[in-house]
């Protein structure tokens, strides 16, 4: 009888244990970062160990979602998100634009970490955005982001900031499809991209509703970057 015991109690664990990891295998990963992102709202951040997390990093990475955000200081994933070390792959730039530089990265962190989930995160009263509505005088540099932005704002004057951040957020994930890597991943259904918009008051990230169509993005013409006789280097930061 005891014997009989342990061995449901043995089946108990084993049967547990392959459910779990099915589950999160399958788990929406929206649905993961929305969870976090309302522990954010409430307060009830979860207990992280940072120093223990550090030391378990110090050879590899795997974060299970890109961010690609505004740069301004009141944005930070990790926070909003309540995550930690090692879970986000962040990328962040005025006006969150898919640059040359940006793209690249989303590239490597896709391909190379095998992050299957990409949200282009904008935020209320993007002052990117406001000043490419604005189209005054500033510097090149400058010049040169907001001109990554304005082609979203056609239809839009400074009394339509909402509505202009949202078209960005569109946009940006629009030129995603200059990457080959990123289109074929989609395609195969490996790769899942969202647009969502920050709210400062209520801290809350709500996605777009509806969401950007991928079609555009899938039809676009890209360069081949490999050649199917010579696999890309693998690379590890």
């Amino acid at each position: 009888m005891r014997l009989r015991s342990h061995f449901l109690f043995i089946c108990w664990v084993f049967f547990g244990i392959f459910f779990a990891q099915e589950s999160i295998s399958e788990e929406n990963l929206w649905t993961r970062l929305k969870a976090g992102n309302e522990r954010f709202i409430s307060g009830k951040l979860q207990e992280k160990s940072l120093r223990e997390e550090r030391l378990n990093l110090r050879e590899s990475q795997h974060p299970y979602a890109i961010i690609l955000t505004c740069a301004d200081s009141r944005v930070s994933p990790e926070l909003i998100f309540d995550e930690s070390l090692g879970n986000l792959f962040v990328i962040r730039v005025a006006g969150n634009v898919t640059s040359a530089e940006v793209l690249g990265s989303i590239e490597y962190a896709a391909e190379h970490l095998h992050s299957s989930f990409l949200l282009v995160l904008g935020h209320e009263g993007c002052g990117a955005v406001k000043a490419a509505l604005q189209k005054g005088k500033t510097t090149p540099w400058i010049e040169s982001l907001l001109k990554q932005i304005r082609p979203a704002l056609k239809k839009y004057t400074e009394k339509d900031l909402a509505k202009a951040i949202q078209s960005n957020v569109d946009l940006q994930i629009q030129r995603l499809g200059k990457s080959s890597i990123l289109k074929e991943l989609i395609a195969h259904h490996k790769f899942q991209v969202f647009g969502g918009v920050y709210a400062f008051q209520t801290g809350q990230v709500e996605l777009l509703e509806p969401q950007p169509s991928l079609s555009e993005f899938l039809s676009k013409k890209t360069k081949k970057k490999h050649s199917p006789d010579t696999p890309p280097k693998k690379i590890r930061i």
